[in-house]
């Protein structure tokens, strides 16, 4: 009977959510993902012919990005994770993703 008690109570403390509150701020996340995304454009451009390559550059660039905002990957993670649970959250958000990417690529047009 403990058992059971516990574990019901593991299962309600190990499925808590991360709240609104907790998760990254919507703009830096949009700069993050920006970021992240053009990374993947840009080592898809470079027509690496070894998968695992183009994999470990991408760990290697997701890693600076990360480290670049300040943020770990498990709170990245857990952020997207909070996000992607709400719909118009996540719509906002991509959005605003849309509109850093666009903003940086008019920037590198420039140069």
């Amino acid at each position: 009977m403990k058992f059971s008690y516990l574990v019901v109570l593991l299962a309600l403390f190990g499925c808590s959510e991360l709240g609104k509150s907790e998760r990254i701020e919507e703009k830096k996340m949009a700069q993050i993902l920006a970021d992240i995304h053009l990374d993947e454009a840009n080592i898809g451009s470079m027509a690496i012919s070894n998968m695992d390559s183009s994999l470990v550059m991408y760990h290697f660039l997701e890693r600076k990005t990360f480290k670049r905002h300040g943020v770990d990957s498990l709170a990245f993670v857990k952020s997207f994770e909070s996000y992607a649970r709400e719909p118009d959250d996540f719509i906002r958000l991509y959005a605003q993703v849309k509109q850093v990417v666009a903003e940086k690529r008019k920037k590198s047009q420039r140069r």
